[in-house]
């Protein structure tokens, strides 16, 4: 596999990931929403008023974890259009022995072809010691000595 073919495979899974996430969130909101409503019609009370309370508690937190799963898409689309550069930057791809590394939206850990995929996002600390680096330089990460194989 070509290092063009194997970019845009992770980056697709990536991306598959990310709008699996988000479909799953909408999916959630209208099935609390459905109970929200189905329970208005119900009874009446303080069991029923602290149940109302707790439903609208989980909907404003899904609501928050849906505009963050868009926000990430939006980042997504943006960066994953930017041409490889000779050091790691924010859009990189990063091939090393045991894992890609895609640094721009923090997904977590996804498997693709049984290669893992670490989606993190700029702002945590392992981007910031990969930000910069170019193939064939080392970082150390809990303990682990990491080669930087490719920029893809």
């Amino acid at each position: 596999m070509t290092s063009s073919s194997e970019r845009i495979a992770v980056l697709e899974k990536v991306h598959a990931e990310l709008m699996r996430k988000t479909e799953l969130l909408t999916k959630q909101i209208a099935e609390v929403r459905e109970s929200l409503l189905n329970d208005s019609k119900s009874s009446a009370g303080d069991k029923h008023e602290t149940s109302r309370a707790m439903v609208q508690l989980e909907l404003e937190k899904l609501g928050k974890q849906l505009q963050e799963s868009e926000r990430n898409i939006a980042v997504f689309k943006r960066i994953r259009e930017l041409p490889p550069k000779p050091t790691i930057q924010s859009g990189s791809l990063i091939k090393t022995e045991n894992y890609f590394i895609f640094i721009g939206v923090g997904i977590g850990i996804i498997h693709n072809n049984g290669r893992r995929i670490l989606a993190i996002s700029v702002n945590v600390p392992l981007s910031n010691l990969l930000i910069g680096k170019r193939q064939g330089e080392t970082i150390i990460w809990n303990g682990e000595q990491i080669i930087i194989d490719q920029i893809l």
